[in-house]
């Protein structure tokens, strides 16, 4: 999607992704699904870690509702696993009511000062040597409220600020979330957690 263009999902789409190919989003995301009608986006196999996801580091906005995003976190070029959203740019980002599936590293992934809006959604069994179900980091602010995540190998909701360059801080409103079974990766650099909130953060 080239800077300028925009991505619409309008309700009830279905997008199927084939040969663990990659969505990047160098302009406007805005999937627009309803609680009857939602969106899907799913590979041609509907197996876990089966297409790259959703990379929507350059993006100029990205708004996510009522929408599926299955089986992402298929391997880039290296073989390492894909996050299943990525945003790596200041930007309004808003996700809510949607479900995140058996995707293979980070879930809902933001390393910038974005204004973050991610509400009522469910991620559920996620990750595999590594993954947060969200992972804030870099100067993002906004609240994460009302979500379920279960099953995730990493953290549920991680909260960090860049460990060399701590301002703009990292400052989430983290609120009335459901975490069950978080935290099953146990490696010895890094176990995972329910909730996790450090380097420079604010929770």
């Amino acid at each position: 999607v080239k800077t300028g263009d925009t991505l619409l999902a309008q309700p009830g789409a279905i997008v199927t992704v084939k040969n663990d190919a990659q969505i990047t989003v160098d302009g406007v995301l805005s999937i627009l699904g309803t609680q009857t009608s939602p969106v899907f986006f799913n590979s041609d196999t509907k197996t876990p870690g089966s297409w790259g996801g959703l990379a929507c580091d350059s993006a100029q906005s990205v708004t996510i509702k009522w929408t599926h995003i299955d089986n992402a976190g298929g391997p880039d070029p290296t073989g390492s696993p894909r996050k299943s959203l990525s945003v790596q740019v200041p930007i309004n980002v808003d996700i809510e009511d949607s479900w995140v599936t058996n995707g293979q590293d980070d879930e809902i992934s933001i390393r910038a000062a974005a204004k973050i809006t991610i509400l009522r959604n469910t991620i559920i069994s996620s990750g595999s040597t590594d993954g947060e179900a969200i992972n804030i980091k870099d100067g993002a602010t906004g609240d994460v409220a009302y979500n379920v995540v279960f099953s995730q190998a990493g953290t549920g909701v991680k909260l960090e600020t860049n460990a060399t360059v701590p301002f703009p801080q990292t400052i989430v409103n983290v609120y009335n979330n459901t975490f069950v079974s978080n935290g099953w990766r146990r490696g010895a650099a890094e176990p995972g957690r329910g909730v996790s909130i450090g380097v420079n953060a604010i929770g």
